[in-house]
């Protein structure tokens, strides 16, 4: 489904930003554990330039993407060791 919505979003039809918003939105319902779907929607926020809505929205993927590939960081110690 991203490249549909990433096809249909950068297109010039006049419906294509409402179907995105549309489409989106049934992702969410069927898979709201799914990060794509945030990940999607910040991109349509950006185009639409409100960066705070997609920053919001990255979170939300980060979230859901990052703890299924890294091990938790307890603190800000711990992030430094792993980065030295």
């Amino acid at each position: 489904m991203p490249g549909y919505l990433s096809t249909h979003h950068h297109s010039y039809e006049e419906d294509a930003e409402q179907r995105c918003e549309k489409y989106l939105a049934d992702a969410a319902r069927w898979d709201d554990k799914n990060p794509e779907v945030y990940q999607s929607l910040a991109s349509v926020r950006l185009s639409q330039q409100r960066p705070e809505d997609a920053d919001q929205l990255m979170q939300q993927n980060l979230a859901l993407w990052m703890p299924q590939r890294m091990p938790p960081r307890t603190d800000a110690r711990t992030q430094h060791r792993w980065h030295s």
